[in-house]
């Protein structure tokens, strides 16, 4: 007989801790947004999607940029998981 086992976990972060988490998802979602617009821009004028590295060379600019003056502080690893993201609604809204 096969059993499943569930587990619940509860995460009790500091001030500090909630601020940085925070922070994080944050960074994501704007780069998630920026990053779909984008790549909504170059689709209605025609032209071909940006590709995860060439969305990743914009991460930089965006992050040295004056616009995002809180964005180095943050960890760039989320940030590029959120173009990742980018890519499978862009794929689905390509053939609709």
């Amino acid at each position: 007989m096969l059993r499943l086992q569930a587990y619940k976990y509860e995460i009790l972060p500091n001030g500090e801790q909630e601020r940085r988490m925070r922070r994080c998802a944050g960074s994501c979602r704007f780069v998630f947004n920026k990053a779909l617009a984008l790549q909504k821009e170059r689709y209605d004028r025609g032209e071909q999607k940006l590709s995860y590295g060439g969305l990743c060379k914009l991460l930089t600019q965006w992050r040295n940029g004056t616009e995002t003056p809180w964005a180095p502080s943050i960890i760039v690893a989320g940030r590029q998981s959120s173009y990742r993201s980018t890519m499978q609604p862009k794929m689905s809204y390509d053939t609709a």
